[in-house]
């Protein structure tokens, strides 16, 4: 399963790659909200991948962005599929764009994978194997202190007041970043590129899903802003090593009173 979950994702950001650029990248299928939309190409690839769990004997219910719940069989697999995650990103032409797929067995997710076609990296994980970069062994930073951290934040579309008050709330970190792709954000503290993620709201489960195990396997932790491991129900979403953690954890207390 391992390999075959490897050469979909792969499929799936050859193909985003290929149309980068390109008419089908910009063409708006359905405006969700004023912030949100999405385009010919999240459910070309969707179906294509859909297509490809199937032919390849993949188990359990698919749950997807554009398409919904797709049945496989009646096991007890769940199989979460973001086809496109940055699409705002993709469709103006901003290189920060990821396929994320994650499969999870009853209560705890098995496998993740997320592919950024743009420099050809895998970050993958399997339960209790570690997380991998193409092949190599990652981790997260150990940074210890907020003021030496870069954070990643997000808030609900169009809202000021959480956009200026999560900002208050993480005065003491050295700078913060804003990707638009949740999961290339969680890959990126995996291997270190970032060193942790606030977000207001926790997403959707396709976003986050395959990042969960990912980020979990590479010594991290993945919250919501009361310090519950991160579930499809999570409202508020917090990642960094475990150090960062109880840190963004105090400063978040009283969110939202």
């Amino acid at each position: 399963m391992k390999t075959e979950l490897i050469k979909i994702v792969k499929e799936a950001g050859k193909v985003l790659l290929e149309n980068f650029g390109g008419e089908k990248a910009s063409e708006v299928l359905e405006q969700k909200s004023r912030y949100d939309y999405s385009t010919q190409m999240d459910k070309l690839v969707e179906d294509k991948i859909v297509e490809n769990l199937r032919e390849n004997g993949f188990k359990g219910t698919v749950i997807a962005e554009e398409g919904g719940i797709t049945e496989l069989t009646d096991d007890d697999y769940k199989i979460y599929v973001d086809p496109l995650d940055g699409t705002i990103n993709y469709s103006t032409g901003i290189p920060m764009f990821c396929t994320s797929i994650g499969i999870k067995k009853g209560n705890e997710m098995e496998m993740g994978a997320i592919y950024y076609p743009i420099r050809d990296e895998l970050f993958f994980a399997e339960k209790g194997k570690g997380a991998f970069l193409n092949g190599k062994k990652i981790l997260l930073t150990n940074k210890e202190k907020l003021g030496d951290s870069t954070i990643e934040v997000g808030w609900g579309s169009g809202q000021k007041k959480q956009r200026d008050d999560i900002l208050k709330k993480l005065e003491k970190v050295l700078d913060v970043r804003m990707l638009w792709s949740a999961a290339l954000a969680v890959a990126f503290i995996a291997c270190g590129r970032l060193d942790g993620l606030v977000h207001t709201s926790a997403h959707h489960p396709w976003d986050i899903a395959a990042g969960s195990l990912i980020i979990e396997e590479a010594g991290g932790k993945i919250t919501d802003f009361e310090g519950k491991r991160w579930d499809e129900e999570s409202k508020t979403l917090v990642v960094s090593n475990k150090t960062l953690h109880k840190k963004l954890l105090d400063e978040l207390k009283g969110w939202g009173r």
